[in-house]
């Protein structure tokens, strides 16, 4: 008997549920999506499984399939994704599904979502130490006031 073999019942499946996300979505700058057959639209959200484009609802069609490009900052990224329109809004936001990107792609989605993520953290602490900051100094001089 191991010292692990308590966690042999444990299931870390989660269950799925129809209509919801089932992967973090990121909201992302300076990412855009090259669909060969349509043109250049920039990207509003990532996922592993996905992501939205900021597209006219006319330029794509339910169900569509299609080969795209990302690209960060300008520089290739990810390059040959398949991927297939799963809904399209009024608000000019076309949400496509990824069709089985390899495992390199996969690797590149995953760090893109990862990294996405770390930078929003570090831009919300950042933002919570200048406002904590603020305080303080509202503090000192209400109490440079008082004296």
């Amino acid at each position: 008997m191991s010292e692990f073999d308590e966690f042999d019942d444990f299931d870390f499946s989660l269950p799925t549920t129809h209509g919801a996300r089932q992967a973090y979505r990121a909201l992302v700058q300076g990412v855009a999506a090259v669909v060969p057959s349509h043109g250049l639209y920039a990207v509003r959200d990532i996922s592993a499984l996905g992501l939205a484009l900021l597209a006219p609802c006319d330029a794509f069609v339910d169900g569509e399939h299609f080969r795209l490009d990302l690209f960060v900052d300008g520089e290739p990224y990810i390059e040959g994704l398949l991927a297939h329109v799963v809904r399209r809004c009024d608000a000019g936001l076309v949400a496509c599904s990824f069709d089985g990107p390899n495992r390199a792609q996969e690797e590149h989605l995953d760090k893109l979502v990862l990294e996405v993520q770390k930078r929003q953290i570090a831009e919300r602490k950042a933002a919570e130490q200048r406002n904590e900051e603020s305080k303080e100094t509202t503090r000192d001089i209400g109490a440079d006031e008082r004296s």
